[in-house]
C-alpha cells in the first residue's frame, strides 16, 4: 500500500517513520512525512506479525514471531519502500532508526539490508545488536553506507534472529531514510552535454596545433 501523506523537501529526509498514537489505530505504521517526487509505503511485515499491545505512551512499533534459528532467515522481516514518482530519481545516503529487544525474549541478533530497484540481491546490508532496554527513548543506530545515486526504488528490509521465544519481540522507532530527490535530466540537457563536451575537445585540438605551429 502506497501511503497518502503530506510532501516535504526532498533535500535530506526521503521518508519518515515516528508510530505516533496506540496499536489500534491502524495508520500509524505509515510514514509521518514523504519527499516530494517520491511515494512510499507503510512500515509492513513478511512473515511475521504485531505485537497486540497498546503503545499510547511508548509510540513505536512492535514486532514479533521472529526466527529461533541461529542464522538469518530471509524469508521473514519489517520493511519498506521507496519509490520514484515519473520524472524523478533517488538519491540514497544513509539510515537513521531507534530499536530494541521486546519486553520477552527478543532476538539477539538483527540486520538492515538495502534493495536497490527491485533486485533480490542486497547492494548492503548492516548488521546490529539489539538489547532489552525498556527505556524511552529507545536506542539509536546510524547506517551510513555508500552514497547510491539515481535509482527508481530502494527497499529497507529489517531482519532478526536467536530469539529466545516465537513471542520475543523487536521494537521500532524513529526510522528514517536520508537523501534526495532529483529530476530526471530532459533530453535536451543530454544533448547540452554532448555539445559542450565537443567544443571542448575543439578547443583543446585547436591549441595544441597551434603549439606545434609555434616550434
Amino acid at each position: 500500500m502506497v501511503a497518502m501523506v503530506s510532501l516535504t523537501s526532498g533535500r535530506s529526509q526521503l521518508a519518515t517513520f515516528e508510530f505516533t498514537g496506540s496499536f489500534q489505530n491502524t495508520t500509524r505504521n505509515t510514514p509521518t512525512s514523504v519527499a516530494a517526487g517520491a511515494d512510499s509505503t507503510s512500515f509492513d511485515l513478511v512473515n511475521l506479525a504485531t505485537k497486540n499491545i497498546n503503545n499510547t505512551t511508548d509510540n513505536n512499533w512492535v514486532v514479533q514471531n521472529w526466527n529461533q534459528g541461529s542464522s538469518i532467515d530471509s524469508t521473514e522481516y519489517a520493511y519498506f519502500r521507496i519509490s520514484a514518482e515519473s520524472g524523478f530519481l533517488l538519491n540514497l545516503t544513509q539510515l537513521n532508526f531507534q530499536s530494541s529487544q521486546g519486553i520477552v525474549a527478543g532476538p539477539d541478533n538483527a540486520q538492515v539490508s538495502l534493495f536497490i530497484n527491485g533486485s533480490s540481491t542486497a547492494s548492503a546490508s548492516y548488521a546490529y545488536s539489539p538489547t532489552l532496554d525498556a527505556s524511552i527513548p529507545l536506542p539509536a543506530f546510524s547506517w551510513d553506507f555508500i552514497d547510491i545515486q539515481d535509482a527508481t526504488s530502494a527497499e529497507f528490509r529489517f531482519y532478526g534472529w536467536n530469539a529466545s521465544a516465537a513471542e520475543g519481540s523487536l521494537r521500532y522507532d524513529q526510522i528514517t531514510a536520508g537523501g534526495s530527490v532529483t529530476p530526471v535530466p530532459e533530453p535536451y540537457e543530454y544533448g547540452l552535454i554532448a555539445v559542450t563536451g565537443l567544443l571542448g575537445y575543439g578547443i583543446f585540438n585547436r591549441r595544441q596545433a597551434k603549439k606545434v605551429n609555434q616550434v
